[in-house]
This record gives structure tokens, C-alpha cells and sequence, in this order.
């Protein structure tokens, strides 16, 4: 299998393009080609992302912001079939995207994928639900600093990370994730986050075997997160 047959295969293979015809998929794979990134390097730094879409075909993304200190910020993890940086109708934002893992990324021009978008309406709809999404997650990112305490953070990323992505036989979240990226993603220090981490292995709530998460008692987590 050739490079641009790979390409097609993957596309076919994300939910985002299953109503799009053989013809049509093909026009699109024909705008972009894909890089692999190693884990833990950046696809981009602001203002890299200014004229460039990014959709993930393989792997997990972490987009955040990087304040005057250095200090990151972490607002979402990506996974397959889940479009990043100038999407047209999300603006520019600035900030880092970076692999949490190794990746595979499709990267198009974004004049490219606005006229693209123009050709199928049916299809901007669902970019738009996307963004719809996007909005809400970082609302609730704001909602979350600002009124829950770090440990109920914790619990929240972690039961929806498992939600996400997390195996129901194993109870592994698949995303490999460090104290100090669970930290960033609720904008906590890593020695607090360790902490809070280290209460809830006590509690036989979670595990942590080598950078991955295994939810033992996801309803009790569920409940600690207050999302029920």
C-alpha cells in the first residue's frame, strides 16, 4: 500500500468522511498528506497553526497554551478523526498542539479546506457540530477551574478519559499519561497532582502501572467527579 492509498484508507476509516462518496474522499486525500510525529513533539507552536487544519489519523493529541512563565496549560486531548488548529468558523487561538504518543497527522491548507467545505454543505454541518463540541469543552474547562477543587479535576479528566478511550475488560486508559500531564490538563502542579493520585490508588479507585491509568472502580470515580 502506497502512500496516498494509506492516506485514502484512513479516511475512509474516521467517522467524519463515512457520507462522503469514493470520488469525494479521494479529491480531499488529494489536498493533504500526512507527517508522523514522535511522542511528545509539538506539531506546532502559535503562530504556526495560522493557515494550516490538522485531522488526526493516528495517535493523541494535547492542545494548551503556554503563559509568560513557560508554564503550559493543557484544555483537550485528540484523538483519531478529530480536526485541530485554523479550522475556518473556530478562529485562531494560538497556543501548542503536541503528541501525547507517536502520531500520524493529515495536515491541509486552510483555503484548501474552506473550499472544500463550500462544495459540501452536509459535511460543514458536521464541522460545525464539531465546533459546537469544542465550545462546550472549554467552558467546561473555565467551569472546572474556577469552581472545583483539583482532586474533583483529577477524577473528572480521568473518568472521562476512560470514557474516551479507556478499555472496559482492563479498565487501562490507553492514553500513556504523566503526573505532570495530568497536572497540565487541570491546571494543577505535579506534586499536587501526584498526591491526589496517590489517594486515589489507596482508595482502590484507580491504578498506576508505568504512565497508564486503570480505572478499578469507574462508577465510584464517576461519582467523585460529580457527574452524577
Amino acid at each position: 500500500m502506497n502512500a496516498g492509498e494509506l492516506k485514502l484508507w484512513y479516511l475512509k476509516n474516521i467517522k467524519l468522511f463515512k457520507d462522503l462518496s469514493e470520488a469525494e474522499l479521494a479529491k480531499f486525500n488529494e489536498k493533504m498528506y500526512m507527517k508522523d510525529y514522535g511522542k511528545k513533539e509539538y506539531i506546532y507552536l502559535a503562530p504556526d497553526n495560522l493557515n494550516t487544519v490538522y485531522l488526526v489519523k493516528h495517535g493523541n493529541i494535547e492542545l494548551g497554551y503556554i503563559d509568560e512563565s513557560g508554564r503550559e496549560l493543557a484544555i483537550d486531548i485528540l484523538g483519531p478523526g478529530e480536526l485541530f488548529g485554523a479550522v475556518p468558523g473556530q478562529g485562531y487561538g494560538g497556543g501548542y498542539a503536541r503528541a501525547v504518543d507517536k502520531a500520524i497527522i493529515c495536515i491541509l491548507d486552510r483555503s484548501e479546506f474552506e473550499q472544500f467545505l463550500e462544495a459540501h454543505p452536509e459535511f460543514s454541518l458536521k464541522i460545525l457540530k464539531l465546533l459546537g463540541l469544542k465550545i462546550n469543552v472549554l467552558e467546561n474547562k473555565i467551569q472546572n477551574l474556577v469552581f472545583k477543587d483539583v482532586k474533583t479535576r483529577i477524577c473528572e479528566l480521568l473518568y472521562s478519559l476512560y470514557e474516551k478511550s479507556g478499555d472496559p475488560r482492563s479498565g487501562f486508559i490507553k492514553i500513556t499519561l504523566t503526573h505532570q500531564d495530568i497536572a497540565n490538563l487541570v491546571g494543577s502542579t505535579r506534586e499536587t497532582a501526584s498526591l491526589y493520585l496517590s489517594e486515589l490508588k489507596k482508595d482502590g479507585v484507580i491504578d498506576y502501572v508505568r504512565k497508564k491509568v486503570k480505572v478499578i472502580a469507574p462508577q465510584q470515580l464517576q461519582r467523585m467527579a460529580r457527574m452524577v
